[in-house]
């Protein structure tokens, strides 16, 4: 069964997906925000304009969507 649910609420989790994403796609990505830690990541994608969600596949975590406003 899939569920996709408010990825404030699974902070933890979505650090791990970040981690992994950053490690498969084997690209140096230091010059973006490291959004490592449950802090960093609710400042830039729980705030004001931003999204996050995580999907869960029979109760694990399978992968999650970030989204920010762009700054002009």
């Amino acid at each position: 069964m899939v569920t996709i649910e408010d990825g404030t609420q699974h902070l933890a989790e979505i650090a791990e997906l970040f981690e992994e994403y950053k490690a498969y796609i084997a690209v140096d990505v230091s010059f973006q925000p490291a959004d490592q830690t449950a802090a960093e990541i609710t400042r830039r994608y729980g705030g004001d304009g931003g999204r996050l969600y995580i999907a869960f596949v029979d109760g694990q975590a399978a992968g999650c969507m970030a989204f920010h406003p762009m700054k002009n």
